[in-house]
């Protein structure tokens, strides 16, 4: 009875630190049972159904996104550089050479499939490469389409 209630007043503050995003109680409930210790929680509206919580956990900027009936889409966790899969560094120096890594993030989606992100930067220019846990190249990521929903 007491978790219950734990929980129900979890999922209200998460509603409350929705940034005037109606989240359904399906996606706050799902959010409360997975991570009951996750603090000052930013929700944000994806596309037409879909909803992303951004919160820390354990000192990692992290991001789920889930759709309206409280499935789990993807989970986004930031890394260090470091973390990234060996081949990553290798495929960087030799495509994008004078390119920095200012952002990485490991990516697990519904099926468990995880992908890896590096943010690059050299001046003003900078890309979003995906790659597998291997470290081999997958794409870069559109962001003009990703910014548009």
């Amino acid at each position: 009875m007491l978790r219950n209630l734990a929980v129900m007043a979890l999922a209200l503050s998460f509603v409350a630190f929705s940034q005037n995003v109606k989240v359904p109680k399906d996606v706050t409930n799902a959010f409360a049972k997975l991570y009951p210790k996750a603090t000052s929680v930013k929700w944000d509206k994806e596309g037409k159904s879909e909803f992303e919580a951004s919160f820390k956990e354990n000192g990692k900027n992290v991001t789920v996104t889930f759709e309206a009936n409280g499935k789990v889409k993807e989970t986004e966790s930031s890394i260090t550089e470091k973390e990234l899969p060996k081949g990553v560094e290798t495929y960087i120096t030799k495509h994008y050479s004078g390119y920095k890594v200012t952002e990485a993030a490991m990516i697990t989606d519904a099926k468990g499939t995880v992908t890896y992100e590096a943010e690059i930067t050299k001046a003003k220019s900078k890309h979003d490469l995906m790659f597998d846990k291997s470290g081999n190249f997958l794409k870069m990521k559109d962001k003009e389409k990703e910014a548009k929903g």
